[in-house]
């Protein structure tokens, strides 16, 4: 478990250090932010392009090799990235970088999941998503520390990288535990599963609205950009040090209830941005419980996969889990922009605030909770 979780915390740098990095890149090379932000869409592309084979190919090669491969590829893809700057080469190798995170990313939480058991699952999930938002959050700090120019940010990243790889030599019995056969398929999942899997669409929509947005809206409130910036931290702040907590109840209660709680109390969180966001005193406790509770999503929604799935078909349900995150990061942010422009900034916490509604209700009327699994999906 320590190997895979150090490995994938160095994914999570890779995610958050790559975006902004290319982005700063191109737009110092004078490319227009419409042609940026077409670039950057080769990676969300990447990883529906490739969701059907991912659970083959984890299988075969075993999370373990599948990590290293993932991670050798976006070696690969970094290097390459600074040796010529050019938006279509840029393209096919944001493609690539997102196959090589999307595969190590699949192969990581099947293998958690896999190592885990229904007595202690809720903490080891937790303890795996805090080193990897620790991961994800270490990305920017390194740009500022690297800057944007030259060979350095690439080289470094790719070096932390490599790093990663090396524990999983280490993995040993992660095959073993994964070995268990079965025969679920992607369309089957949500019939399965479709409180995880409505609980990541409803985190990864809300998720990188706030992280895209939540500046935006702190300036038009009267902050500086440095003071936007600290509120950006201190969501993420929340993420990483309430998962391990959320982990823990989610042992001794039922994690449906705990996953119903998260999301009322994020509910209440974004509803109370407008009012409280305007004092310190209200606005920084806020926005740290809220960054826990809405993190919770994540925890529990992978951790409600793991209970439910076993073996071979955890490789399938964790590849429909990213698909489902990676649908919901790529409509929150365009959803929440469109209402901030046409309804003023309050329009962001109204959306989030919508969008959570609707999961809060259907949750406590029992919509999105599955069929019993029978012998076998």
């Amino acid at each position: 478990m320590i190997a895979i979780m150090t490995s994938s915390t160095m994914i999570g740098t890779t995610m958050s250090f790559s975006f902004p990095l290319l982005s700063l890149v191109l737009e110092r090379r004078g490319v227009a932010p419409d042609l940026i932000g077409l670039n950057a869409a080769a990676y969300g592309f990447a990883v529906f392009t490739v969701a059907p084979w991912l659970p083959r190919i984890v299988n075969r090669l075993g999370a373990a090799r599948s990590m290293a491969l993932g991670q050798a590829l976006c070696i690969v893809c970094l290097l390459l990235f600074p040796l010529r700057i050019d938006l279509f080469a840029w393209a096919a190798l944001r493609y690539l970088l997102g196959i090589g995170t999307v595969l190590s990313w699949v192969a990581s939480e099947s293998a958690i999941n896999a190592l885990a058991n229904d007595r202690n699952r809720g903490r080891v999930i937790g303890f795996y998503a805090t080193l990897f938002c620790v991961g994800y959050a270490a990305g920017p700090v390194l740009i500022t520390l690297t800057g944007s120019e030259g060979f350095l940010p690439f080289g470094l990243c790719a070096v932390l990288l490599a790093i990663g790889i090396l524990p999983l030599m280490l993995a040993r019995g992660v095959r073993q535990a994964m070995a268990e056969p079965g025969s679920a398929r992607l369309a089957l999942v949500w019939r399965l599963a479709p409180l995880a899997l409505a609980a990541i669409l409803v985190f990864g929509l809300v998720e990188t609205t706030a992280l895209a947005l939540l500046p935006l809206y702190a300036l038009a409130l009267g902050y500086d950009e440095a003071g936007a910036a600290f509120l950006l931290a201190l969501l993420i702040a929340g993420n990483v040090l309430l998962q391990i907590p959320i982990g823990w109840l989610a042992d001794r209660v039922p994690r449906e209830r705990v996953l119903l709680g998260c999301a009322v109390l994020s509910l209440l969180g974004v509803a109370c941005w407008p009012v409280a966001l305007g004092s310190p005193a209200l606005g920084w406790p806020l926005l740290v419980a809220c960054g826990g509770a809405l993190g919770g999503f994540y925890t529990l929604s992978m951790a409600l996969l793991g209970q439910r799935f076993r073996g071979t078909d955890l490789a399938v349900a964790n590849t429909a889990f990213v698909l489902m995150y990676q649908l919901g990061a790529m409509v929150g942010p365009a959803l929440g922009g469109t209402a901030m422009q046409r309804l003023g900034p309050d329009a962001l916490a109204l959306t989030l605030a919508i969008v959570l509604m609707v999961f809060v209700a259907g949750s406590a009327c029992g919509l999105f909770f599955g069929r019993p699994r029978q012998a076998r999906a």
